[in-house]
């Protein structure tokens, strides 16, 4: 039992409760130059005829020198918009790169919204054919002063934003989400030893897959907006999550991991993830570094406290003495003595 509870206090089961929200400009866009779906249409299919290359597929970056125009840029593959399409237009039914142009050529001009709506974006990765990968709902911003928004007329979706012309999901909803404050250190002292931060992972548990959820979101420390957490930018580690996996006998969903700069960083979650009885769990950890071939990793517990309105919000912070110091009051200034750090080590 000692043992079970040791297990239980170093994995961090994170269950999460409600607040507002917003997404950052990292990652790249689809295809620059092309001024309208139908134009950037007859470039796929230009890139998709075989007489023109070798990319029937659709698998490879778009072909800017054969079938675009000077100045235009891409950084996607034919199968990089059929893949987010399928998302975030499914009554479209897609179901090959093949008809990616005329379901381009489709598309008519919509009125602009208002707010921040999602947008998937391309990050590198080395397990593609491209050396790119798409991210739905990677970022989340305001229709750019002038920029046009495409949609399909038949179902009534915005697919499109014209600067870029990247696929959009829908709004941002930030009054559906809830969140998870996460006060990360440049080191943590384990056993009186100073390691640094080289990685911050987390994975998700429960019913279903939220990463397509609109909530679903990272504010890394000093950006001004969120983007996914379901991105894998650090290589494996210390970090891994094969004693929650047996102990929940789930696999669990996605996985996200990047190099987090010290300060504050919110993780956006749905509502739904706050209902305990739902069974679904956020789990972190950070990678830990001594300086030498050794690898360490530090997972924690987020507990949830009331803020201002009602509201419930998680928090973790940098060490003890810290979280001794400000964890009197949340952030907006309400009292609380709940709170974990990540150099926290799990007791007999």
């Amino acid at each position: 039992m000692k043992k079970l509870i040791a297990l239980l206090a170093a994995l961090s089961i994170i269950w999460t409760a409600g607040v507002p929200a917003i997404a950052a400009p990292l990652g790249n866009p689809f295809y620059v130059g092309a001024t309208s779906p139908q134009e950037l249409g007859r470039i796929i299919k230009c890139d998709l005829d075989p007489s023109r290359g070798n990319n029937v597929d659709g698998t490879k970056i778009i072909n800017v020198k054969v079938c675009g125009k000077v100045g235009d840029r891409a950084f996607a593959a034919p199968v990089d918009y059929l893949g987010m399409f399928q998302i975030d237009d499914p009554d479209a039914h897609l179901t090959s790169v093949a008809q990616i142009p005329d379901y381009l050529a489709g598309l008519a001009e919509m009125p602009v919204p208002t707010g921040k709506y999602w947008s998937a974006c391309l990050k590198q990765s080395t397990r593609t054919v491209s050396g790119w990968k798409a991210y739905h709902q990677c970022i989340a911003r305001s229709f750019h002063k002038g920029e046009k928004a495409w949609g399909n007329k038949v179902t009534g979706r915005i697919v499109l934003m014209g600067d870029c012309t990247n696929p959009v999901s829908g709004p941002e909803k930030p009054d559906d989400c809830v969140y998870i404050y996460a006060h990360i250190p440049a080191q943590v002292y384990r056993r009186n030893i100073a390691r640094t931060v080289t990685g911050l992972r987390l994975k998700q548990y429960g019913p279903t897959d939220i990463s397509a959820d609109v909530c679903t979101g990272v504010k890394r420390a000093g950006e001004p907006d969120y983007e996914s957490p379901f991105v894998e930018e650090c290589p494996d580690r210390g970090c891994n999550f094969w004693a929650m996996d047996n102990y929940l006998g789930e696999h669990g969903w996605k996985t996200g991991s990047y190099e987090p700069a010290p300060g504050l960083h919110i993780f956006r979650l749905p509502r739904k993830m706050a209902d305990r009885l739902l069974g679904y769990r956020m789990v972190f950890c950070l990678d830990l570094s001594d300086g030498t071939q050794t690898e360490y990793s530090s997972i924690v517990t987020a507990r949830f406290y009331l803020s201002a309105g009602g509201r419930t919000v998680a928090t973790i912070y940098v060490d003890e003495t810290t979280a001794n110091a400000v964890g009197t009051k949340t952030l907006d200034g309400t009292p609380t003595d709940l709170w974990w750090h990540w150099a926290s080590e799990p007791t007999q």
